[in-house]
């Protein structure tokens, strides 16, 4: 088939979903042409691919499904390219908190919280189903499980039953759901139409029940009593009691079935026969609690005194690590590969994540407010391996160009640049650079370095997975910002790639008031303020509005502290974070007292005419004058005391005059000075 540009014109990526896996095929189709979408995705897992010719126009590796692509082949045989895809290590860890009424969704691979799940009130229990595809969270206060989409990680449905509820598991095949309630009910749901099935009174409170491989037995532990009851889920009835000598919280299988931990108030672990429940023998632990068996069956794990982990060898029942984990440890569940153990516990509000491999913590993850899952809350990933072939036929070679990855929203502060998103630009049979052309706002770049609002991507011939980086500016003034991002190279059909709707919110800028003081009756100070937080080089005089500054200090306001309020500043690009200051009133003291002579010969002793308190007069006016009548001497206010000195010379010995003036109104004090010697 022969290329045409608007074949070019029509390719487009479609958006990542999870599809059922399905058959792979191999394909053959010619240069240009558009292949069939690949499609081996299930429920929540992922796969990672790897494509041994990326010249065909599909990268070298991925992960997900991959869509339809423009196949390419310049060369003039054909390209054989093979693609093996394998399943990701993923899933996730379901945490429920009791007094939010939250289920906290953590991604194991990076254990970051990636959703928080309203739920019923007060949820305690949760259960993941073997395909990872649905979570059931048993809310105790509410009396209600919760059925929780893992795709959409959000609540699909909500079935109402009659008691506080406790343990709750999904049968092996994902078709049931038992939940025990603490009335003594053992009930059973329908996975399919979330509708009660059935119930089955039991002797027994329970918050961790076993259900054997094929589904046929649980194992039902009596919190409050002395035995544990098998219940024959085909009949609902129970086949068995074994009898367990003191109340017990949780009752694990051994990975064959054969034997039966079950934690008792004896501070022991019993290791009963399945089937018969004989006592095998008995494992010392000081108040066991929840447990669970390792991936490879030789491990088992329990919480021990509310704040350890207690790992015991099967082999021969030794304690072989103990783990201080946070107090009231809640809860545990392995992932599926049991190379990580993921604890809970309410105080602190933390996950523990234990590495299995060598006993020790490698993450605390802090979740809600008061975390308590107890179940299988852990989902995982099992798939096997897929590898088919895409044949690309040669045709006419024509320029193409062919982006991969549609870039995401972006946000940041004025004055910052946000961080980049990406995508992968790839081109075939190119005679010239690729040019890309940025919308306002935006800027890219090659090298996550040094960005530009348009650059050229120097290449001929095929450009395969050129990563190519997208911010929003730091020049990028407040506000909404969207575009295509232009693309083309000659003789290529152009590209315009949508940049989805992104925002520059204000940058935070400190208005921070100089504190001040004065004396009574005097002027208030001018009244200034420091900023912190200007970006882009900007100054007080790029605000549209320059704050206000006042106060409620007058002239004749008394002695005392006064708030100088900050208010009123405005800005396209800035929030105003006002901090203000204190204007201090200084008290204005009598003048008692007033010299009648000094001495200023620079002996040190009297040398200046020193007037008590006429400091804090700060409006005041000081005259000295000869006898002449002539002024040698005068000052507002008194700061700088008389040295006896007129034009910089000491005045001769005798006897002055003197007047001193009060801004306040009170009386002009007047009289005589004598300078000696």
């Amino acid at each position: 088939m022969k290329l045409t540009l608007q074949y070019f014109v029509n390719i487009f990526f479609i958006s990542f979903f999870f599809f059922q896996v399905s058959a792979q095929n191999s394909q053959i189709v010619d240069n240009g042409s558009v292949t069939t979408p690949l499609t081996f995705s299930q429920g929540i897992c992922g796969y990672r691919w790897t494509n041994d010719q990326p010249g065909i126009g599909l990268p070298a590796s991925g992960t997900g499904n991959i869509p339809s692509f423009a196949a390419v082949n310049n060369t003039k045989v054909p390209i054989v390219a093979t693609i093996t895809a394998v399943p990701a290590s993923s899933g996730y860890a379901y945490i429920a908190d009791v007094y939010l009424d939250i289920v906290s969704v953590i991604d194991i691979n990076t254990n970051n919280i990636v959703a928080r799940i309203p739920v019923g009130k007060g949820p305690t229990g949760v259960a993941v189903s073997p395909d990872g595809s649905k979570v059931y969270v048993a809310n105790y206060d509410s009396h209600t499980v919760s059925v929780i989409d893992a795709l959409e990680n959000k609540v699909i449905a909500t079935i109402q039953l009659d008691n506080a509820l406790g343990s709750i598991r999904v049968s092996p095949d994902g078709k049931r759901v038992y939940v025990v309630d603490l009335s003594g009910k053992l009930i059973t749901i329908d996975a399919l139409t979330n509708t009660r099935m059935a119930s089955l009174s039991v002797p027994a409170s329970t918050y961790f029940m076993s259900i054997n491989k094929d589904g046929s037995k649980i194992y039902l532990p009596n919190a409050y009593g002395n035995e544990l009851h098998v219940i024959n889920t085909l009949t609902n009835t129970i086949e068995a009691t074994f009898s367990i000598g003191s109340g017990s919280n949780a009752a694990v299988l051994s990975s064959d079935g054969s034997r039966l931990y079950v934690s008792t108030r004896n501070q022991t672990v019993l290791v009963l026969d399945a089937a018969v429940g004989t006592l095998i023998s008995t494992i010392s632990i000081n108040y066991p609690n929840v447990m669970t068996v390792g991936a490879d069956g030789k491990q088992l794990y329990v919480t021990s005194q509310g704040d350890k982990v207690v790992i015991v060898n099967l082999s021969n029942n030794s304690i072989i690590a103990n783990i201080a984990v946070n107090q009231y440890a809640e809860g545990l569940s392995l992932t599926k590969d049991g190379s990580r153990l993921y604890v809970i516990g309410q105080v602190g509000s933390t996950v523990s994540v234990i590495n299995t491999v060598n006993n020790t913590i490698i993450n605390r993850i802090r979740v809600g407010s008061n975390p308590y899952s107890m179940g299988d809350f852990v989902s995982g990933c099992n798939g096997a391996s897929i590898t088919f072939k895409i044949t690309v036929n040669p045709t006419i070679p024509v320029p193409s160009l062919l982006v991969e990855g549609p870039v995401t929203t972006l946000s940041t502060r004025y004055g910052m640049p946000s961080e980049p998103a990406s995508f992968s630009l790839s081109g075939s049979n190119l005679s010239s650079d690729v040019k890309l052309k940025a919308p306002d706002g935006f800027q890219i770049s090659t090298d996550e370095v040094n960005y530009f609002d348009e650059l050229n991507v120097s290449h001929s011939g095929t450009l395969i997975g050129k990563k190519i980086f997208v911010r929003l500016s730091a020049k990028a003034t407040v506000g909404k910002y969207n575009g295509a991002l232009l693309i083309s190279s000659d003789g290529a059909a152009s590209i315009g790639l949508q940049i989805p709707e992104s925002s520059v919110s204000p940058a935070t800028l400190t208005i921070m008031v100089n504190s001040l003081s004065r004396y009574q009756y005097s002027e208030n100070p001018v009244l200034t303020a420091q900023y912190f937080g200007f970006v882009n080089g900007e100054t007080p005089a790029n605000l549209i509005t320059l704050p206000w500054l006042s106060t409620l200090a007058v002239l004749d306001s008394p002695a005392g502290d006064y708030v100088i309020s900050v208010s009123n500043a405005a800005s396209t690009n800035y929030e105003f974070l006002y901090i203000p200051g204190l204007l201090s009133v200084l008290a204005v003291e009598h003048v008692a007292l007033v010299p009648s002579s000094f001495s200023p010969n620079g002996d040190g002793i009297n040398d200046y005419w020193q007037i008590k308190n006429l400091e804090t007069h700060s409006n005041c006016t000081v005259q000295v004058f000869n006898r002449n009548g002539n002024k040698i001497f005068s000052s507002v206010g008194y700061l700088a005391t008389w040295n006896g000195t007129y034009n910089g010379k000491p005045v001769p010995v005798g006897t002055y005059f003197y007047k001193i003036a009060f801004a306040d109104g009170r009386a002009i004090l007047s009289g005589s000075i004598t300078v000696l010697m």
